[in-house]
């Protein structure tokens, strides 16, 4: 079902995707995109945590500037954001960041495919992207180098 979504899909798209190093390579090459037919968008768990940061004007000017039409959300197994725990880290982050911000980032935090919905979600009920643009959300499985369809948030 993946490639033949990919197989459908016109470029320019957006890609929005972990910072993770392992997939570095292996996730294009597993997209078979054309080169310079896509933009790579990355965060720490491939998750928009503010619907004015910078990952959602990277989105707009993808979508209402460069003209894509499609987003990729592609969240990966064995993530280390999704694995975070409230414990000794939470401790530790807290110094850090300004007052209820931590909690934020935690609210978010879950199973892969949970975090991968919720951004998919997150990103379709932004008023910054167009109504005609496509969201899919996926799921790449580092084990199996597989890519998993989590569901059609907007056609």
């Amino acid at each position: 079902m993946v490639q033949t979504l990919l197989n459908k899909i016109l470029p320019p798209i957006a890609v929005l995707t972990c910072i993770d190093a392992r997939l570095v390579g292996v996730l294009e090459e597993k997209l078979q995109l054309p080169p310079k037919s896509f933009y790579m968008l990355k965060t720490a768990g491939a998750a928009v945590l503010e619907e004015s940061g910078e990952i959602m004007f990277s989105l707009l000017l993808a979508t209402r500037v460069v003209q894509c039409r499609t987003i990729l959300v592609i969240g990966h197994t064995d993530c280390a954001f999704a694995a975070l725990s409230t414990g000794k880290l939470k401790h530790n982050l807290q110094q850090f960041l300004p007052e209820g911000r931590l909690e934020h980032i935690f609210s978010v935090v879950g199973d892969e495919a949970a975090i991968t919905l919720a951004t998919a979600e997150r990103i379709r009920n932004s008023p910054l992207i167009p109504e005609e643009v496509a969201i899919h959300p996926l799921l790449f499985d580092l084990n199996e180098g597989s890519l998993k369809y989590l569901s059609l948030v907007r056609a």
